[in-house]
């Protein structure tokens, strides 16, 4: 990390340029967070820099609710996206995203509610259809499943994000 800082600081490059933290928190996140203990520290401070000259920039505020569930404190991430969510209410890919980041934390009802919104705004996406029937998949509703996947599968039949939810969804039929 501070090998690269220096290099920018030769490059003349503004690391207090809010677009650039974002840049370099987003880059630092995606780095780090499949470690298997990341260290999220740099990531964290450049973003919560980017978010308190941005505030209504809602791609960060779901960033640092990923760098919230990476962490485990569920909650502050769900209130963290809430806050994105707020600051566009009408915009279909801020709920799937939003979704996405809470995927695996214990709140799945409200990961449910923002897949039906993000298909309620675009039902034409299909990343919303395969990932809500994905959900459902997981919560054991398999025709309400096998149907979202269907719809998806009609938008982008030749997917392979699809194919391979498809395949998880007949595996566990058997």
């Amino acid at each position: 990390v501070q090998e690269v800082h220096q290099r920018l600081r030769d490059l003349r490059v503004n690391l207090s340029d809010p677009w650039i933290q974002l840049s370099l928190g987003t880059h630092y996140l995606d780095a780090v967070k499949n470690d298997l203990e990341p260290d999220l520290t740099t990531a964290f401070d450049l973003l919560s820099a980017a978010q308190k000259a941005l505030p209504d920039h809602a791609l960060i505020l779901l960033k640092l609710s990923e760098i919230k569930m990476l962490q485990k404190d569920y909650q502050a991430a769900e209130s963290l996206s809430k806050q994105a969510l707020q600051l566009d209410q009408n915009n279909y890919l801020l709920y799937f995203m939003a979704a996405q980041t809470l995927m695996y934390g214990p709140n799945q009802a409200v990961v449910q509610q923002w897949l039906e919104e993000s298909v309620r705004l675009n039902p034409n996406f299909g990343y919303n259809l395969m990932t809500l029937g994905y959900v459902h998949w997981r919560n054991e509703r398999m025709d309400i499943a096998l149907n979202l996947l269907k719809q998806a599968a009609s938008i982008f039949p030749e997917s392979a994000a699809m194919a391979f939810v498809q395949g998880k969804y007949y595996y566990a039929k058997g």
